[in-house]
């Protein structure tokens, strides 16, 4: 009982100093194999900075979510991203960063980074109503070609809608 009672005043103390946000999304890839995927995540902090895991589930369509078999799920995409946040509005704000692409096998479970060259890239916009977080962004792959600060693009995009929960 006791480390429960600490382990959640840990938790109460970390949401109200950075802002604990849960969110779900889809999305519709373009420029590759044009999959549609879901999501969720779990967002910390709320000004100039901002750390976000996503972890995406490619599907075949969003219409087929109701009917997944969540038992036959063996691998997800896990984006970890630092985001840097301009707010421009109360309530409104802008965002664009970038992280790592992480595998994770979660039968096994193993995770592997994807390349140490290659990572994705986001921009986007979120509107927040009361507690409720809607965004709506873009994201990217882009790699590191010909020495340290040259940069290509991949050509395949995606395209994200989801809202949340902030505490």
């Amino acid at each position: 009982m006791k480390k429960l009672l600490i382990t959640f005043s840990v938790l109460l103390l970390i949401t109200y100093a950075f802002s604990l946000s849960f969110h779900g999304l889809a999305g519709s890839e373009f420029g590759g194999l044009n999959r549609q995927f879901i999501g969720a995540g779990v967002g910390l902090g709320n000004g100039l900075l901002r750390l976000e895991v996503n972890a995406f589930l490619p599907v075949s369509s969003l219409s087929d979510v109701p009917d997944l078999d969540w038992k036959e799920i063996s691998v997800l995409e896990i984006d970890p991203m630092l985001l840097l946040n301009i707010r421009l509005a109360k309530g409104l704000a802008i965002y664009l960063g970038g992280g790592p692409i992480i595998l994770a096998d979660i039968k096994a479970p193993a995770f592997i980074i994807y390349s140490d060259r290659i990572f994705h890239v986001k921009g986007g916009a979120s509107l927040m109503l009361g507690s409720i977080r809607i965004f709506a962004e873009a994201m990217t792959s882009i790699g590191l070609i010909g020495g340290p600060i040259g940069f290509g693009w991949s050509g395949i995009y995606s395209i994200h809608v989801g809202a949340g929960l902030v505490f």
